[in-house]
């Protein structure tokens, strides 16, 4: 309710949402079969510069995709290792309560520019690792963390990105797209004069219950793929007095 502690419900009530919203997942196959755990997720891109959260690869079980990797971490003028050796590519699912974990064969890697950086975004303009790796043909249908380890100069090195590898076993011809728009959540506007409607007081007042409605009903449908386009979480830099 927005009664007396005002700014205190509003900031619990955007946070719940907030965290409500990081628990979007895809359904996912549900295999026991857990080998090593997973490296602790890095979300930000520092040496695993692709396939990435926001970029992430799709690829079928059998085939190969080439990751790139950056020792350099977006610093032009930082030196390249003068030694790399002992890449190992490992996919952990994140989605099961008994998640898959596997390690994926690297067939071989070359140095060279940048093939997924547009031009104009720095990486594009100087040398990185391009590491060929095979998804095993029996790899589960599941979307995947991804997490690289290698030696540099004799030094280990790992890097990660959540929910960045989609693995299916077939291509298909029509597939089920869900858009996600401008779900404002706790927006100020919702419940004041112009917005009177109850609908738009029970969203006002019930944020992170609408939201996860929302979650269930697009896990449900069971889409191929979820488009976020912006708009999300209503932004301000001061909560409302009331």
């Amino acid at each position: 309710m927005r009664g007396e502690n005002g700014p205190t419900e509003a900031l619990f009530s955007l946070s719940l949402a907030f965290l409500l919203s990081l628990a979007l997942v895809v359904p996912a196959v549900f295999v026991a079969r857990v080998p090593e755990a997973q490296a602790a997720i890095n979300s930000r891109i520092t040496r695993l510069i692709y396939p990435t959260f926001g970029f992430p690869q799709l690829v079928r079980a059998g085939d190969t995709f080439t990751l790139e990797f950056d020792f350099r971490q977006d610093v032009p003028s930082n030196p390249l290792p003068s030694a790399v050796s002992g890449w190992r590519v490992t996919v952990a699912g994140t989605n099961d309560y008994t998640p898959y974990s596997a390690d994926l064969p690297v067939i071989g890697y070359d140095l060279g520019t940048s093939l997924r950086w547009p031009e104009g975004s720095g990486r594009s303009v100087y040398q990185v690792y391009r590491v060929n790796v095979r998804v095993p043909a029996d790899t589960p249908p599941d979307l995947y963390d991804l997490t690289v380890r290698v030696n540099a100069d004799g030094v280990p090195i790992t890097d990660s990105q959540p929910h960045s590898l989609s693995v299916v076993r077939e291509w298909k011809s029509d597939y089920k797209v869900i858009q996600w728009s401008d779900v404002h959540v706790h927006d100020v506007k919702y419940g004041v004069t112009g917005f009177e409607s109850t609908a738009w007081r029970e969203r006002y007042l019930h944020d992170a219950r609408y939201l996860k409605k929302a979650i269930a009903v697009i896990n449900t449908l069971r889409p191929d793929f979820l488009l976020i386009t912006g708009d999300t979480v209503f932004g301000q830099r001061y909560l409302p007095e009331e």
